[in-house]
């Protein structure tokens, strides 16, 4: 959640007083996205940054939700994160395939209340193999 809150706003803040950073990222990606950033996405990048940190607000407060919204934030993140995958080390690649499995295994496993509130453990598990 506060990676998501963060990097909205560094994104939305950097996308409107200096687009020409994300330049960078194209000598760290693979060749399909470095010709991507290269052609249309240099003269596209302060809308498309733009809507980036939205979704990545939208992401962040999803998590701050439980039920559906915890599952779409989980669904949010996981494309988000193999989409930035190819961006290599200027995304700290493996960061976003172990943290895509990190928000399916959310999705897989946790019961959807609140972050913050963790699932009972049942407290028997083990004590029948000592």
């Amino acid at each position: 959640m506060l990676l998501f809150g963060w990097a909205s706003w560094l994104n939305f803040t950097v996308a409107q007083q200096n687009p020409g950073d994300y330049l960078a990222y194209a000598e760290l990606s693979i060749p399909v996205y470095r010709d991507f950033i290269n052609g249309w996405f240099k003269t596209n990048i302060r809308e498309m940054v733009t809507i980036i940190s939205v979704c990545q607000g939208l992401i962040a407060l999803g998590m701050a939700f439980k039920g559906i919204w915890v599952k779409l934030a989980c669904i949010g993140s996981i494309v988000f994160f193999l989409c930035i995958s190819p961006l290599g080390v200027g995304a700290a690649f493996p960061f976003p395939l172990i943290t895509a499995f990190a928000a399916y295994m959310i999705i897989r496993k946790d019961n959807m209340d609140y972050i913050w509130k963790f699932k009972k453990v049942n407290e028997n598990i083990g004590l029948n193999r000592i």
